[in-house]
């Protein structure tokens, strides 16, 4: 198997120019980075919920960072408009579901 520094990878994006959202997508590219905390942050791929236009939608293998210590989520701006592009289109769903609904009235 072949090893390459991250340096190297990079180098080698740029060179054939591509977009590195579609890069982290297809080729489960992890970058680290440092958190307020003091947490590393590394790519995960998750499920994210959202709402587009009062539309609710489920996004699976969404590339986000996430601290080790605090859990915190950080979406790069490419990710959230590339999600919302994508809610916009309505194609290209693998699936509907249905989710329940309920509203929580504590009288006040």
């Amino acid at each position: 198997m072949l090893k390459f520094s991250q340096e190297a990878i990079c180098q080698k994006i740029a060179s054939l120019n591509l977009n590195l959202l579609d890069f982290i997508c297809k080729k489960n590219y992890i970058v680290s980075m440092k958190c307020e905390c003091g947490g590393n942050i590394k790519e995960r791929f998750i499920t994210y919920t959202r709402k587009f236009s009062g539309q609710l939608y489920v996004f699976e293998n969404v590339p986000v960072g996430v601290c080790s210590l605090c859990g915190e989520r950080v979406f790069k701006g490419e990710v959230l408009e590339n999600l919302e592009t994508i809610s916009k289109t309505k194609s290209n769903f693998i699936k509907n579901i249905e989710v329940p609904v309920y509203s929580i009235n504590f009288g006040i």
